[in-house]
């Protein structure tokens, strides 16, 4: 698993692979998503990693391990700050722009300077 999380971070032009495994290790070893982590981290540029990590996961029978990967999106020029979605009647349906680098923890309200429309998008699986 630790291999599928690299994989986009050498793609969208890390500098620093064994820091970035370093910090996906730690999270592994605390039973955590990963992702925060990895984002908190510093090591990756935030939005062209997650252009790269937009995929479907195929597990395998037991729902124990990830058999393959197939990208969902990639490289939309309108990704920022992508999070969650669901999924229907076949179609991942997703929040490409979620604006959530408009908001501070530190201020009461967002900075709506920062803001974009959000975006939500579709994706066949």
């Amino acid at each position: 698993m630790i291999e599928l999380l690299l994989e986009p971070a050498r793609r969208s032009g890390c500098q620093d692979i064994e820091t970035l495994n370093g910090v996906l290790e730690a999270a592994a070893q605390r039973q955590r998503s990963p992702i925060d982590d990895i984002l908190d981290s510093g090591v990756v540029d935030e939005e062209p990693y997650m252009r790269e990590l937009a995929a479907a996961f195929r597990l395998d029978e037991g729902g124990t391990a990830v058999e393959s990967v197939r990208v969902l999106e990639a490289r939309h020029p309108r990704t920022k700050d992508p999070t969650t979605g669901v999924i229907v009647d076949g179609e991942f349906w997703y929040i490409l722009n979620s604006n959530l680098s408009g908001f501070d923890i530190r201020r009461d309200t967002p900075d709506p300077t920062l803001w974009g429309n959000v975006v939500i998008l579709r994706a066949a699986l």
